[in-house]
Order: C-alpha cells, then structure tokens, then sequence
C-alpha cells in the first residue's frame, strides 16, 4: 500500500523526530485529492487496511508521540484513533527524507486497555472477560456486536466469575491480552467503517497457528468446520493412539526425536505422532498431545505442537520439560512457545462457538544437558498410586531441590505430588515443605524465586490461594528491581471493594532472591497485608523473610524494604 502519485493524493507533512523505533514528537498530513467524487484516506490498522471515505477533503490527520490519531473534516465530528503507535513508514519528500505510507495504531476502543478501574483477575474465562469488559462501552458508543455466550470453562469453576478482573491500573482485557502476547498472541479491537457496521476484536498469532483461517473474531459467530484448528481425534495426522516414551536429540539427525510406546518411528523419521484430547482440566498421558515433526529451520530442529488446555497449561520459555525415558529423566528447555485459540467441537454440534480447547503450539526444546539450570518448571505428568482423587493422572515435578515459578503456580520441594485447579493454580490444600519457629509457633510458608535474572515479565502473577494473588513487577521497568504486589478477594464476591486495599503496598524484592511467605491462620512474626475476609475468619496474605530474629533462635525476623503508594491498608506485624 503507497500514496504513490497515480494515487492523485499529495501529502506535506512537518515530521520533528522519527527515530528507528518510529517514535515522534507530531506528524501532519494534507490531503488534496479527490477521487470518484469521494476524498479518501487509507490507514493501516495493526495489520488489516482501512480505507475512508469523506465527502469532503479531510483538513487534517495529526499523530501525536503519545499515540492519538485524529481525523478531522467539517462535515462530522473528529474521528479519535487512541493507541499504541506501531509503525510509520515512507519514502520519498519529507524533510527528514520519508514520506508516509501508513499508520499503525489501534482505534478508539483502545481506552479499554487503558482505564483505570480498580479490581483483580481471579480467573474468569476469557470470553467472559471480554463480554463483560466490551459490552458496555460498546453499549455507550452505539456500537453492535454478537456476544458469546459459552464460556471457555465451565460455570462451576474453581474461581467465581468477576465483573472486574482489574489489576493495578489495568483493565481486565489488558490483562489477559497482555498474558497472551507473551505466547505470541497478538489482538485488536476495531471500529467499522466500511458500512457494515458494528466493533470487530480480533485475535491472531505471528507463529502461523491460525494458519488455514487468519484473524479469530471473537465477537462474531463464524464456522470453523474445516478450519484446520483442534476438531477432535481426527484432527491433524490421524490422532495416531500411543504414549510418549521419551524425547531426546538425536546428534546423528540433529533433530529431536519422540519415543512412544505404540509406534517406534513415524513417516520414517524416527518420530512419533500422538492423538490428542484437550477436554480436561489436567495434563494425562491421554491428553499428551500431537507432535508434529515438522522442519522449524535450517537448524532441523524439531517444533513440536502440543494440543492442551490453555487454562490447564502455564508454560513459558525458560520453563523445563523432564521426560522419563526408561528410568532416566530427560530435560528440555523450552525456548519459545505461543497459544493459540480452537473454537467448537464437532462432535458436540459445536461449530460456532468457543469450547474449551486451546493449542499450545510452536515448542521449540532445547537441549539442556550438561547446563546448570536453576529454574525448573513442573509440566509432566505421571500415575500416582497413592490415593484416588477421581483422577488416575497428577501432575509431577521433577526432582530437583527448588522449582522456579509458572504463572499461576507454586514453586514447590523435592519430589511432592500436587493437583493443579482447572487454571493450573495450586490450591492453598497442598502440604507446605519449608518450616521455620516463629514466635515459638511452626510456621509454614512456601517461596518463589525472583523472576528478574530468568527472563521476568512485568505483571506476572503468582496466586497465594484460591481467593488471593500475589502480582510480580517491577520498579520503573527496572528488572533489578521487582515489586511483589498482594490482593485479597473473597469467595462470596470476588474482590473485595472497600478502600482499605483499593491502593496496594508493594514490597521491593532483590533480582534473584526468593519471596517467602505464609497464608496460614496463626502464623507469627509474619507481615499480613490484605483485608479481613469475609468468610466468619480471618484469612490474610503474609510475608516473611529469611533473616534469623535473634530473640528466638531458629526462628525468622521480619527484615523488609517497603515501597508505599498512599496505600490504605494497615501493615502489622507480628510478634
């Protein structure tokens, strides 16, 4: 696309700064042309071209640094484009040597993202959030779209429902979006003006896993028989049925291979290729999904796709998969990942609406022997002959003496077996490992390793318990130095909305160092901060810290560096 001269469109445009990153102080633009009886204007929005058409000459279009594109005529009201600004390109006149081809930005919907309501996402479904987050402001600005109503997990979920999902200054959609991008997800809300009307979100991926059908539009129903995303055991390859057994790196092939108890090569590439079901909340040898062999580079390592539940599954890059390979533990890293959405389930009649089923697509493991990897992440699963919890399948981790943070889960010891809730969190049920004397009372807490030195992302959150999160940051973008940020919410309401927790304290954690900290009724020489729940009882967050009180040997002193934002709440300490 270029406002070339056959185009019979001339620009000027005063351009102050533009800089690799294409970032600028303010950018005007005159257009002078008229065709077909209509003045027109084309504008790239974050990937799908939108073209304009006014009566009369647009008098001007001004971008501003800060992300706002105005377009203003006088025969209607200036149209507001308000967003992240992503690229401006051109060649040719300007002053500083380029001409403008095309703006990237996000539209008016984008204050979505920025509001600043005040709540906690405590983990309703994505639909959900979109729903509730969109369908009032679209409400507001007369705008149409078709809601969807099935929810990406089911209505008796672990979590209640929330109306607002809000952390910190951020909008429930951001949140999840921005949870999304991490895995290569990319998104956008856009106004129509083509005539038909009516506020598209749109939802897609930079790793080709939308591949057979582009954009996901969540906000209109659509059939997808046929699309190429998850459709049952019939899908992609044949759903062969078999286990994994192992995957290693053949040196000979410089490939990765996959071992399987029913097949022994696939294709005769010395692979394996499983059938896959998506449908439960916990990873079983059953739900070990497909592995497709395809070549990722000239490198020929292999991308392994693995179907799963997004909700179920918190994987991140960095993060360790152990497989079991005749009684020797095999460790993978896994250096890039990406989700994608899958909508309906034919064999439900569902082609129109969103199930459950997501794909984790795009692992590429990397060979971890001989490494000295500190940060280890539970994801395999294995038999557990202990005790019947309606399921034959936990979730295992890997023997080693400390486990890194997922989102969503607790870094636990050696060798214990835990049950991920149907968001992948821990419940607060699970025995604690470390115990330290606090105030002549055992303490139990559990640690989280600073995600700083491992590659963090601000806004990484890490539950406490069912009703209570605990959010990583950092100060000024500083990856030295994350902040831990708590929040209380009750079972009955889902948050609690009263002004003594509206503003967080935050407390400074070292880059590298572990969080210590305990939820249990009773515990001493803790710092609580929260609220009082509730629930007939008292139930707060608590802190504590790693440095010896001398007054009691064996026991733990409360040794913090605190960073306060006018918060309300009242920060006591124990004993």
């Amino acid at each position: 696309m270029s406002f070339a001269p056959t185009d019979a469109i001339s620009m000027s445009a005063e351009l102050s700064r533009l800089n690799e990153t294409f970032s600028f102080d303010c950018l005007e633009v005159q257009y002078q042309a008229k065709m077909n009886g209509m003045y027109s204007l084309k504008v790239l929005l974050c990937g799908d071209v939108s073209c304009y058409a006014f009566e009369e000459a647009v008098s001007h279009i001004q971008v501003t640094r800060w992300a706002k594109v105005t377009i203003e005529s006088s025969r209607f009201e200036p149209l507001c484009f308000q967003g992240e600004v992503l690229r401006v390109e051109g060649a040719s006149k300007f002053a500083n040597g380029k001409e403008l081809i095309w703006i990237e930005c996000v539209p008016e919907c984008y204050d979505l993202f920025v509001n600043k309501r005040s709540g906690i996402y405590l983990g309703a479904s994505i639909l959900e959030t979109i729903d509730r987050g969109l369908t009032g402001r679209f409400n507001q600005f007369g705008y149409q779209h078709t809601t969807v109503s099935k929810s990406l997990r089911q209505n008796d979920s672990f979590y209640p429902t929330q109306n607002s999902m809000t952390q910190y200054n951020e909008s429930d959609l951001a949140f999840i979006l921005r949870n999304l991008t991490e895995y290569g997800v990319w998104s956008n809300l856009r106004q129509d003006y083509s005539g038909k009307g009516g506020v598209t979100f749109l939802v897609a991926d930079h790793n080709d896993a939308l591949n057979h059908m582009g954009s996901v539009d969540v906000l209109t129903k659509t059939n997808h028989e046929g699309s190429g995303i998850y459709n049952g055991e019939g899908s992609i390859g044949g759903g062969l049925p078999s286990q994994v057994r192992a995957i290693y790196f053949d040196e000979s092939q410089n490939r990765y291979v996959i071992k399987t108890a029913g097949i022994e090569a696939y294709g005769g590439s010395g692979t394996g290729q499983l059938d896959h079901h998506c449908l439960g909340n916990l990873l079983t040898e059953k739900q070990v999904q497909h592995i497709a062999d395809s070549t990722r580079d000239s490198l020929a390592l292999t991308q392994y796709t693995l179907d799963a539940n997004f909700q179920g599954l918190a994987l991140q890059p960095g993060d360790v998969i152990t497989i079991d390979s005749d009684g020797k533990e095999v460790p993978f890293v896994i250096q890039e990942l990406s989700y994608a959405f899958a909508k309906g389930d034919p064999e439900e009649g569902d082609s129109t609406q969103y199930s459950q089923n997501h794909k984790l697509h795009g692992v590429c493991l990397v060979d971890a022997k001989g490494k000295a990897l500190s940060y280890r992440a539970p994801i395999w699963v294995k038999e557990s002959p202990k005790k019947a919890i309606g399921s034959e399948w936990v979730r295992a981790y890997p023997n080693y003496d400390y486990k890194g943070m997922m989102s969503g889960c607790y870094g636990l010891a050696t060798g214990e077996i835990v049950i991920p809730d149907e968001l992948g969190n821990i419940p607060v049920q699970f025995p604690y490992h470390y115990t330290e004397v606090c105030g002549n009372v055992p303490a139990r807490y559990t640690r989280v390793i600073s995600l700083s030195n491992q590659g963090g992302t601000t806004g990484r959150s890490f539950p406490v318990y069912k009703d209570t999160e605990l959010q990583l940051t950092f100060a000024n973008g500083n990856m030295d130095y994350p902040l831990i940020k708590g929040a209380a919410a009750n079972e009955d309401t889902g948050h609690v909305h009263n002004s003594s927790i509206q503003q967080r304290t935050h407390y400074a954690l070292p880059q590298g160092q572990y969080l210590t900290y305990s939820n249990v009724p009773g515990d001493n020489n803790f710092m609580t901060m929260g609220a009082i729940h509730a629930e007939g009882k008292d139930r707060s967050f608590m802190m504590l810290s790693n440095t010896q009180n001398p007054k009691i040997p064996g026991s733990k002193k409360l040794d913090h560096q605190m960073i306060t934002n006018q918060s309300h709440e009242q920060v006591t300490l124990g004993d």
